[in-house]
């Protein structure tokens, strides 16, 4: 992310460069995307996947060594997507692989995605970047990402698995190694010689501090949208409450509590327990234990992704 960020930041003007790259394990959401609501955040900390948030839309993906991503960086005179969206589509043909552009920015082979992309402007530059799926774990793209069902219904799909495919799919010793050379042909059979980009020391130092930002938690995580959740149970004993939870900047700014309990004094004993806590199961259930709310703990945890 960082390096995408550095190359649209800092390339000459006239400059028009392919960056090819694969990341460790990890999800990438948009730059206006709730992290709390496109993935399960608990999941990827037990298996150490890591959260990453990109400069421009779209939706979350998932990378891992079998997903080769790629990034076209041009002048805005010259940014044409779908020229570059034809090149992939030409490179795959080589393999014998026949994908065609579907909805705003995938690309689909056989009606399965094999390919996202985005985009984003900075002065007189643009990118276009996106995921190529070669041999991808798509089992655990589906442990981590959570596709809304209005999504997957408007695919006409049912899971995660059932909507995406791996290129290998089709051309079993394709590799991204193999994808990767091919598009650096292609890419120069379009544009004439190309050479390796050197980055200048003054470069490399913007690419430090770009990585410190992106690695932040006040970018990950605090650049959520504000939102707001509600939250509904019936505590034995006591009857139905109701938790209106309002959420910015990866804090619970407030939380309205409506109940048809005995007690009146229950929402305002209930509301400074969650008021500036983490929206995080971890901290919140903690805090819920510590004041005897164990129960209400216990249903909290079912409130966040599985």
């Amino acid at each position: 992310m960082a390096y995408d960020q550095l190359l649209l930041e800092t390339l000459p003007p006239g400059d028009v460069c392919l960056f090819l790259y694969v990341n460790a394990p990890s999800v990438i959401i948009g730059q206006n995307q709730n992290p709390y609501r496109e993935c399960d955040l608990s999941a990827m900390a037990e298996d150490h996947v890591c959260l990453a948030r990109r400069i421009s839309g779209g939706g979350a993906v998932y990378h891992d060594l079998g997903n080769l991503n790629y990034s076209f960086h041009t002048p805005v005179q010259k940014y044409d997507p779908t020229a570059e969206t034809e090149m992939i589509c030409r490179t795959l043909s080589s393999f014998g692989i026949f994908a065609v552009p579907s909805g705003r920015n995938d690309l689909t082979v056989d009606g399965r995605k094999c390919s996202g992309s985005a985009f984003c402007r900075r002065g007189n530059r643009q990118l276009h970047h996106g995921t190529l799926l070669v041999t991808c774990d798509t089992s655990r793209m589906a442990r981590y990402l959570h596709v809304s069902p209005q999504k997957l219904q408007a695919k006409g799909v049912v899971s995660v698995h059932s909507r995406v495919c791996n290129l290998s799919s089709f051309v079993k010793d394709l590799t991204v190694e193999g994808l990767r050379d091919a598009l650096i042909k292609s890419f120069e059979k379009e544009n004439g010689h190309i050479a390796p980009y050197v980055f200048m020391p003054s470069q490399l130092n913007l690419h430090r501090t770009l990585c410190i930002y992106h690695a932040s938690p006040a970018h990950i995580y605090g650049e959520t949208p504000a939102f707001t959740d509600v939250w509904e149970t019936r505590l034995e004993g006591m009857g139905m409450i109701s938790l209106h939870i309002s959420v910015s900047h990866g804090v619970i700014t407030d939380c309205r509590i409506y109940t048809d309990a005995m007690d009146v004094s229950l929402p305002q004993q209930l509301q400074p327990l969650f008021v500036g806590q983490p929206f995080s199961p971890v901290p919140l259930c903690a805090t819920l234990y510590d004041a005897g709310w164990g129960t209400l703990a216990e249903f909290i945890k079912t409130c966040f992704p599985l």
